[in-house]
This record gives structure tokens, C-alpha cells and sequence, in this order.
């Protein structure tokens, strides 16, 4: 489908970004003022101060434009994740923390919330087919996967361009489960989860026991 649903737009330049820029923005404050149900791609034009037929030519429906909103908010998170990844002391917990972080981070972005729950299963579907999602999720994982002396430490049958996608959908899926429902409860679930159904994908001797975590995240 292209580049988070880009359509026809022309190959990448500084006006081409600024003007990728400004729809985003746009669609953002229509959010914020009408909610992500009410909002049509007149008033994200409008607001943008832009044509209807520019609108459709960076973003071809209003799902695209739904993925661009959400992917250019992830990007926004990736250095802040890759930093809290690389605090991380082991392996194990570098992929359980990091996946908590963009989780948590995830689940308490009210736009991304709305987005793919007023569009899912449609949002979520388009989201990764897009090339832009496996992108930034190997951003977000590429140290962790393909650093030399790392990479020793995951089991050799993982595909990492795979690995990099099935990443996002255990997000995606895991941030429904925390939605509304912040707690440490709900955080010892999460790291329970992670440990005794991811991890075993990545490492051979995963330690899936869900240590415990007194700040609740």
C-alpha cells in the first residue's frame, strides 16, 4: 500500500514534508476539537488550509491519514524508548521493559487510543501493513536484535525482519489490554505475559517467572 498511505504524493522533498507536516497537524487539532469520529477529511483540509484534492494526494483515505497520524506519534517516541531500552541490564529485561514502555506509552496517548478504536480492526490492519510500522519498530529494536554482541544471545532460528513486525502487534494488542485499566495489577500481568509468551520466541533459556516491581510499571 505505500508508505503509510502516502497515495500519489511526489517523491520527498522539503515542501513535500512540510506540507505532510501541516495535514498531520490538521488532522491532530480536528481530533482534539471534534473527536476522532466526528472528524472528516473537509475539515482536516480546511483546517490545513488546503484543497481537498491535496489532502487525497499525501493521503489517499481517511485510514492512511489515520496510520500517518499514529505512525508519525510513535516516531516521536522512539528515542525516548530506545534510551530506556539500553538501561536495560539483561537481554530479558531489555525486551520486557522495552515492550512495558511502549505499551504504557501507547495506551496513554489518547489520540492513538481513539484512533484505533474508533477505526480498528481497519486501523490496526492497515497500521501493519505499512512499511513505515516495521521501520520503526526496528528503530525501536534494531540495537537489541542485530547488535553484535546481543544478537549472540537470541535463538538462531528468529527471522529478524519478522521479528520486528510480530513486535508491533503484540504491542498494539497488549495496549488494548492495559487501556483504562492503569494499575500495578495490570502492569504484573503485562510483564507476566511478556515473559511466559514472548520471551520463549526470542531466547532459549527465558526466564519466564514475572519478577516483582514494586512501582507497579
Amino acid at each position: 500500500m505505500g508508505d503509510a498511505g502516502e497515495g500519489s504524493a511526489p517523491a520527498e522533498s522539503d515542501t513535500w514534508r512540510r506540507t505532510r507536516d501541516n495535514l498531520l497537524d490538521a488532522a491532530e487539532a480536528c481530533f482534539a476539537t471534534y473527536g476522532v469520529a466526528k472528524t472528516s477529511m473537509n475539515d482536516v483540509a480546511r483546517r490545513a488550509g488546503l484543497s481537498r484534492p491535496t489532502l487525497y494526494r499525501y493521503f489517499g483515505d481517511r485510514e492512511a491519514l489515520n496510520v500517518g497520524v499514529v505512525m508519525r506519534r510513535s516516531e516521536r517516541l522512539v528515542r525516548r524508548a530506545v534510551a530506556h531500552i539500553e538501561k536495560q541490564p539483561t537481554l530479558e529485561d531489555k525486551l520486557v521493559e522495552g515492550l512495558v514502555f511502549l505499551i504504557d506509552h501507547g495506551s496513554r496517548d489518547d489520540v492513538v487510543g481513539d484512533l484505533m478504536s474508533t477505526d480498528s480492526p481497519r486501523a490496526a490492519s492497515r497500521l501493519l501493513e505499512s512499511d513505515a510500522a516495521e521501520r520503526v519498530s526496528e528503530r525501536v529494536w534494531g540495537a537489541v536484535l542485530l547488535e553484535d554482541g546481543i544478537r549472540a544471545g537470541v535463538r538462531s532460528d528468529v527471522d529478524i525482519e519478522d521479528a520486528f513486525l510480530w513486535l508491533v502487534h503484540v504491542q498494539l494488542s497488549m495496549m488494548t489490554l492495559v487501556r483504562h485499566r492503569d494499575g500495578p495489577e495490570t502492569w504484573q500481568r503485562v510483564r507476566r505475559l511478556i515473559r511466559r509468551f514472548i520471551l520463549p520466541a526470542f531466547l532459549d533459556d527465558a526466564v519466564t517467572a514475572a519478577p516483582h516491581r514494586a512501582s507497579g510499571r
